[in-house]
């Protein structure tokens, strides 16, 4: 059985995309004068780093694998810290481009993480559909032993060309 291990790499067009919806933020400001005039500056500053984590993933903090582990799901950034266990929420959205992982420590804090082909690789990103589309009982923590913990009807759902 497959089990979502993913290494997350750069993704150009997504950085393209968060530059022009900046861009629309900065129109909108433009037409605050004077008070969205002196937004700007942080509105730049706020699509640089937004772009360099996100979209580039450069910067220490940027998520560069997602797995699920025996009791979780496990995120690591590029400074190799790790974030987890963590569950995956109802919130969770899956679109035909991209996949939109959330989730929860157990608080009310939540954290997204928004993937696209580009940044998985078209196998592995066919794969992570399958497995929150069909295997809705397996999504939250591995068994000991490494394997889902129960077979379930989606046991061979997400390995399946």
């Amino acid at each position: 059985m497959w089990s979502p291990d993913l290494s997350l790499r750069a993704d150009p067009g997504y950085g393209l995309l968060l530059v022009a919806l900046h861009l629309v933020a900065g129109v909108a400001l433009w037409q605050l004068a004077p008070w969205g005039l002196a937004l700007l500056p942080l509105l730049l500053l706020g699509m640089g780093v937004t772009v360099a984590k996100h979209s580039l993933r450069v910067l220490a903090r940027s998520p560069v694998r997602v797995r699920l582990g025996v009791d979780g799901w496990y995120l690591q950034a590029r400074n190799g810290a790790a974030t987890g266990p963590l569950r995956l929420h109802s919130d969770t959205r899956l679109g035909v481009g991209f996949i939109r992982l959330s989730f929860t420590a157990g608080g009310w804090r939540r954290r997204h993480l928004l993937l696209t082909r580009t940044m998985l690789g078209r196998e592995d990103f066919r794969r992570l559909q399958v497995f929150l589309r069909w295997c809705p009982e397996l999504q939250q923590a591995l068994g000991s032993a490494g394997q889902p913990a129960s077979a379930g009807s989606c046991s061979d759902q997400a390995s399946a060309p």
